[in-house]
């Protein structure tokens, strides 16, 4: 009896049966750009079976070649299968995004401040400056700290010794409580519904931090008045919380993107940063982040960059 045919057969029938989902599986990982791996293959085993002793191997070969060759056929196949909802599509994944403070979720009154400066007889450039590079950390879009609040934002002085530098500038009769008062009004608003959007992307599985260049008086105002109340604290807002006074470092420094990265854990194209100076997003963009400028002036403009993430 010969078996010959019957064992070749079945050797083909199983091959075939290997193919159909190795093409399933290497559309969903790969898509179709791994078609030149399958030719690769299918060349080396035709080579293969035009040198092999055995009968059997040569056959198993030639059939195995063939297969690859047509599997390239059936990857193209399979991609119109996907699109036509046919088998499932691989999603991209999530991506975590990074917000930061002021002048994206906190409003921030800046004409306020440099008002609340002038009454008590302080240059409200102690405070704020024109952006113009250098080692100063952003407060908002066109706007750096000043030395003595750049030293403040990344912990190399205490508030005490912040507010005893401010109070030299300062009118003689100008108490502690007027000092933090007015800086204290920079401080805007943060409206419920940009918190809401951020507990519903929560909800829809994205991971949310905060980056944010800040200091002790301003976080614990900011965190007094706005992540208090239950369901809107800094846990239930954020996954990570990253703060200037607490790393020693501040934006745009390339090294506060890579500490969050490595604390996150995310590969830097797997996280959109949201900042609404420049200066910041294009220091993200160059750390490989997906970095998202908010222009302040525009009406909505954070709710229309978080639709894309909440509605697709």
């Amino acid at each position: 009896m010969n078996l010959y045919g019957i064992i070749l057969g079945l050797a083909t029938f199983l091959l075939i049966g290997l193919f159909h989902p190795l093409v399933i599986k290497s559309e969903y990982h790969f898509g179709v750009g791994c078609w030149p791996v399958f030719l690769v293959a299918g060349i080396a085993a035709c080579l293969g079976s035009l040198f092999v002793g055995s009968i059997y191997a040569s056959v198993l070969l030639g059939v195995t070649g063939f297969s690859c060759f047509w599997s390239i056929k059936e990857l193209f196949e399979q991609r119109e299968r996907v699109r036509k909802g046919w088998f499932p599509k691989k999603e991209a994944p999530t991506p975590d995004i990074v917000f930061d403070l002021g002048g994206v979720l906190l409003d921030l009154d800046m004409q306020g401040v440099a008002a609340a400066c002038r009454r008590l007889g302080i240059d409200p450039e102690l405070f704020f400056v024109k952006s113009g590079g250098g080692g100063s950390a952003t407060v908002c879009q066109g706007i750096s700290a000043g030395e003595a609040v750049t030293a403040y934002q990344v912990g190399e002085i205490t508030t005490e010794q912040f507010l005893s530098l401010v109070q030299r500038e300062a009118r003689t009769d100008v108490t502690r409580e007027e000092l933090v008062e007015a800086w204290n009004s920079c401080l805007g608003t943060i409206p419920r519904h940009r918190l809401d959007m951020l507990l519903e992307l929560r909800r829809q599985g994205y991971h949310t931090h905060l980056l944010s260049n800040t200091n002790d008086l301003h976080w614990q105002e900011v965190v007094r008045l706005y992540f208090s109340s239950e369901g809107y604290t800094t846990a239930d807002l954020f996954d990570r919380v990253f703060l200037s006074q607490e790393l020693h470092l501040a934006k745009p420094d390339p090294e506060i993107y890579r500490h969050v990265l490595r604390t996150i854990g995310r590969q830097a194209g797997q996280c959109v940063f949201i900042d609404d100076a420049r200066e910041n997003v294009e220091a993200a963009r160059r750390e490989g982040m997906q970095g998202i400028w908010l222009d302040v002036g525009k009406e909505n403009a954070l709710a229309e960059i978080l639709g894309r993430f909440l509605h697709g």
